[in-house]
């Protein structure tokens, strides 16, 4: 990457942050987020003396290598924090993938998931490795790979009937059904934990509720065709953007739990 390249991914980039900042990228449809960049393509563009689709197709490319520095960077980072441990024989217990966002939209998810697995054989080859998974990218090969290496696969439904499904999770994509998830989870059996949070209340002033019988029963008849190695159920146990939600619980999730 030359520092011309570099500026100019830069400059993509600081723009994104701003203008995308309230922007859930899971949730938001990738052509919406690229026509908010625009703008600043449009600028790069004209300074460079080429089109919007070649900075475009620039940025994507300067991203993904990036992306495989950063993976370089993450690598050596994971292998001292553990090395550190190792040395002050201090405990670890899991290495779990979640935080901010959803893991398998990293262009380097699988490599960066074979590197964690070389890295805990080496120096805690008893620690378990978990990732925490929305489920939409279960129609890619590479990250169906990769789930099935980690010791626990834990894959979200939190709800069977598409609708409800799409109220809660607000998918990107429009193609994006309760149906179809129930399969692509379904392929790993018992390679894979199930988990759903239940909840209720308003969005957008629809009516959400997936505590209900119908909800209830449509969720044990995915789990049955999934037959995950276990479920998970929860519900929310902070606030909210939307302040319309109602935390379930326990007593009731207890309840359910007991179906």
């Amino acid at each position: 990457m030359t520092p011309q390249q570099r500026e100019i991914l830069e400059r993509i980039s600081a723009y994104a942050e701003t203008t995308l900042a309230d922007i859930d990228p899971q949730k938001v449809q990738i052509s919406y987020q690229l026509d908010k960049l625009k703008p600043i393509m449009e600028e790069i563009a004209k300074e460079q003396n080429m089109s919007v689709e070649e900075v475009f197709i620039l940025y994507m490319d300067l991203s993904s290598e990036a992306a495989v520095l950063s993976n370089e960077k993450l690598k050596a980072e994971l292998e001292e924090k553990l090395k550190e441990m190792k040395e002050a024989d201090e405990q670890l217990d899991v290495i779990t993938f979640s935080g901010n966002g959803e893991p398998t939209l990293h262009p380097q998810f699988a490599e960066i998931i074979d590197d964690t697995i070389a890295l805990r054989d080496k120096y805690f080859p008893q620690v378990k490795i978990s990732v925490l998974c929305n489920s939409t990218r279960l129609d890619n090969e590479k990250v169906v790979e990769a789930l099935r290496k980690v010791d626990n696969n834990i894959l979200k439904l939190d709800s069977a009937i598409t609708p409800t499904m799409r109220l809660i999770d607000q998918p990107a994509s429009p193609s994006f059904t309760s149906e179809g998830v129930i399969e692509q989870i379904a392929q790993f059996g018992s390679q894979c934990v199930v988990q759903t949070m239940f909840l209720r209340g308003e969005h957008d002033g629809q009516r959400i509720d997936n505590t209900t019988a119908q909800e209830v029963e449509a969720l044990i008849k995915a789990y049955k065709q999934i037959n995950p190695r276990q479920v998970m159920i929860y519900s929310i146990d902070r606030k909210t953007p939307e302040q319309q939600l109602e935390k379930v619980l326990r007593e009731e999730l207890e309840v359910i739990a007991s179906q």
